[in-house]
């Protein structure tokens, strides 16, 4: 299944749309979940929305390395920008 996954790259990219909010929440814990409104994959970019203005920023400065942590966690570089609103 992963290897017809891997030939089909509308799939993969469709498959990581349902991940990637399972592997932020997990990454980023259960307070930071708490703040975060709405999580999504559009192209290679992920929209990020967080209610805190603080948090927000703290975040900003740490976007690198989720980054990092999001495409690990698929497996494949399919994340390239992270924009929090």
């Amino acid at each position: 299944m992963k290897e017809f996954i891997g030939r089909s790259e509308a799939l993969g990219k469709g498959l990581a749309r349902l991940d990637i909010e399972a592997i932020y929440r997990a990454e980023m814990g259960q307070v930071v979940s708490s703040y975060t409104e709405k999580i999504y994959l559009r192209g290679n970019k992920v929209y990020i929305h967080i209610q805190s203005a603080p948090l927000r920023a703290e975040l900003l400065s740490s976007r690198e390395r989720l980054i990092s942590i999001l495409n690990k966690a698929l497996g494949e570089p399919i994340v390239a920008e992270i924009i929090f609103r």
